[in-house]
């Protein structure tokens, strides 16, 4: 779709017509997420923002480049993702440590990708009605509410929002400005044709340039590597754009592209600075892969990764179905050739290879290349390739969803261009009725992750099969006092994972620690006793255990022997040296009691409590009681 040059004032009406097309739909994508300001923090967010003292140092760079994990409490997870860390230092800088500001961020970041979809469809000479249905499409996409509806969204949005920037600025550099034949290059023409009463100078040279400035270029790799360091699923940018030079700008052509080989290796560099960074500071690939894929063959996983991929398109097409934890215990990754869902997915997916085909034939390179998009971009997160560790997430289909938004927004285009009156009828109608459910999914599903309440019973009901969603689910039962219900939830929890072959010792820990605070004190410390025998370097377990045994005379024993462990487990926490302490100040071994606090106190200097603990240990000598809590 190319355009007559323009004349000046014909430009300025399009640039104001693209203005307010930008404005609606950032209002328009904004309006529909807005119902996420009013979340809490919830599922990885309370680790990875609520209780992460990271982000309160906004100005540690050389910190959030080097980090290992994005939080202490992660532990070594190989995720290397410092602008979304350093992204939300920012916002607690601005707002506070609350989640108000990490969901603002996100609202406002999710409405600018919208606008930033539209300038990059019109970068591809989309008109500008294409543009604005893509835009809205992707903008408002139901599936979309895990990302911009919990705080560590942030990561895709972020990678998203720079990977289209990027694409702006790619096809900016291919495309030469609209207005060049239009008006003179430079100001000296443009004083010069005044000296001449307005007539056009005859020494003008032509339009310079096929292209914009290499700044362009080099603007688009700069964007890049931005978009890695919010999160690496933005690897796949130089072929997603490859795809859409070759497909949309050329169509079909492969001749113009051999001639921009060039072009796309620069994207190369930004690769290359991005994993040298990542491995000085994670080292190579780590994958911590869940359970329900642990003993998965290869064969297995690409079976089940197939039949995965037909149920994201299935999501995208009919949003009903979204689910925060889809790993399912009662249906592990063991799949074959025979099984009815392997052999459904394998036709499907037929079916769309030869349909993509068809609409290659017969020249419709929107969806073509819509469809290519989606393919290239989950790629690398569907377990075809590699084990990433993850079965299936919403978050995934973020970029992936884009190509789905390219093909259908050309696809309600085309209804709407056709000739007859009461086609063009229903293409209105069938347009309002997918904005709508669009907007009214959205809607409700933000709801759920208002709260931990809201996301987990929701989550249980979706997914019974899910070990994490009742595990989760107990952990709020208990913070809002329904006991014995959350006695239920831990135990379906272990048990689920326990039939699948899978010990689970945070669960059995929890329970424990319930016990504890009902006052089953015995009941607990068998369930501390089971995880420590099925795991003897289980910390939690172990500090946890050693404190409830070290009131009684003749168990202190076996007390001190399970904080000593859980020091060689943590050498570097002053939690177990404090109850180790404690446990030789009660059995009258004053020397070591103080030896082992001023241990403490050298990870934990100055800390009031510690410092008041020490004091009692020096002036009584001895002591016949002691309090604390568990982990």
């Amino acid at each position: 779709m190319s355009s007559a040059p323009l004349s000046p004032s014909d430009n300025r009406w399009s640039w104001r017509l693209d203005g307010l097309a930008l404005a609606a739909l950032a209002l328009i994508v904004a309006l529909a997420f807005a119902g996420s300001l009013a979340n809490g923090y919830v599922y990885d967010d309370l680790g990875v923002i609520r209780d992460n003292p990271r982000l309160n140092n906004l100005w540690d760079l050389h910190g959030f480049f080097t980090a290992r994990n994005l939080s202490d409490a992660d532990g070594d997870n190989g995720l290397y993702r410092p602008l979304t860390m350093w992204s939300y230092a920012l916002d607690w800088a601005l707002y506070g440590s609350g989640p108000f500001g990490i969901h603002l961020t996100n609202v406002l970041l999710n409405a600018l990708l919208a606008a930033a979809v539209y300038g990059f469809a019109r970068q591809l000479q989309a008109s500008r009605r294409l543009a604005c249905l893509m835009a809205l499409l992707y903008g408002l996409h139901p599936v979309h509410t895990e990302v911009v509806a919990n705080g560590v969204g942030r990561a895709e949005i972020g990678a998203a929002l720079f990977a289209v920037l990027a694409g702006i600025l790619h096809f900016g550099y291919l495309n030469p400005p609209r207005d060049l034949a239009a008006q003179p290059l430079t100001r000296a023409l443009k004083r010069q044709e005044r000296r001449r009463g307005g007539a056009e100078s005859p020494a003008a040279p032509a339009p310079a340039a096929a292209t914009r400035s290499k700044s362009w270029l080099w603007g688009a790799v700069g964007c890049f590597l931005i978009a890695l360091l919010f999160k690496e699923s933005a690897v796949t940018l130089p072929g997603l754009l490859f795809l859409l030079d070759w497909l949309v700008r050329e169509r079909g052509d492969w001749r113009p592209m051999l001639r921009r080989v060039e072009l796309y290796l620069l994207y190369a560099l930004p690769l290359v600075l991005f994993f040298a960074l990542r491995y000085a500071a994670v080292g190579g690939l780590q994958v911590a892969l869940q359970d329900v894929m642990a003993r998965a063959s290869t064969s297995d996983r690409v079976l089940y990764a197939l039949e995965v991929l037909t149920h994201y398109l299935g999501q995208l097409c009919f949003p009903l179905h979204l689910c925060a934890e889809y790993s399912d215990y009662r249906d592990l990754v063991q799949r074959s050739l025979s099984d009815q869902s392997v052999l459904v997915a394998l036709g499907s997916l037929c079916a769309l290879a030869g349909f993509t085909w068809w609409c290659a034939r017969r020249e419709a390179w929107w969806i073509v290349a819509g469809l290519a998009w989606f393919g290239l971009a989950i790629l690398p997160v569907s377990n075809l390739l590699i084990a990433i560790g993850t079965v299936r997430a919403d978050r995934l289909l973020f970029l992936p969803s884009l190509g789905f938004a390219l093909a259908l927004g050309f696809v309600l285009e085309v209804v709407l261009q056709r000739p007859h009156k009461l086609v063009r009828a229903g293409g209105w109608l069938l347009l309002a009725g997918v904005v709508g459910f669009y907007g009214w999914r959205t809607h409700t599903r933000n709801l759920d992750w208002r709260s931990q309440e809201s996301l987990w019973s929701v989550t249980v009901a979706q997914n019974p099969g899910s070990a994490v969603a009742w595990y989760s689910w107990g952990d709020e039962l208990n913070r809002l006092g329904r006991k014995s219900e959350a006695e239920e939830a831990y135990k379906r929890a272990y048990t689920l994972r326990e039939d699948a072959g899978f010990f689970y010792p945070q669960a059995h820990n929890r329970l424990a620690q319930l016990l504890v605070d009902r006052g089953e004190r015995a009941a607990a410390i068998a369930e501390y006793r089971l995880v420590v025998t099925k795991q003897p370097r289980q910390y939690t377990a172990l500090c946890n255990l050693g404190q409830l045994l070290m009131a009684d005379p003749a168990t202190r024993a076996e007390s001190i022997q399970l904080m000593t462990r859980a020091i060689q487990e943590k050498p570097n926490d002053y939690v177990p040296r404090t109850n180790l302490a404690q446990a030789h100040w009660m059995d009258g071994r004053l020397n070591e009691a103080l030896a082992a606090m001023d241990s403490a106190l050298r990870l934990r200097p100055g800390d009031p409590v510690l410092v008041k603990l020490k004091a009692d240990m020096q002036a009584s000598g001895t002591a016949t009681q002691s309090t604390s809590g568990g982990l």
